[in-house]
């Protein structure tokens, strides 16, 4: 089960998560698939346009919790 740091909440395929970059500029990421040790999302970028990555869990601001 994969949690949300900053809500609590869990994160499912589908769900859209809001964070900053480096530089402080939000982004909108919603997510795509579940792999190990990461996720694959894609990027809304200030374009408009959808860029698709796979993504450490801990460069979103996610944990991993056991059952």
């Amino acid at each position: 089960m994969i949690i949300d740091r900053k809500t609590g909440k869990s994160v499912h395929i589908g769900d859209t998560l809001i964070r900053k970059d480096y530089k402080g500029f939000k982004h909108k990421y919603e997510v795509m698939d579940i792999i190990p040790r990461g996720v694959w999302v894609r990027k809304l970028t200030q374009g408009d346009r959808w860029v698709y990555l796979s993504m450490t869990l801990a460069s979103l601001q996610l944990d991993e919790v056991m059952k």
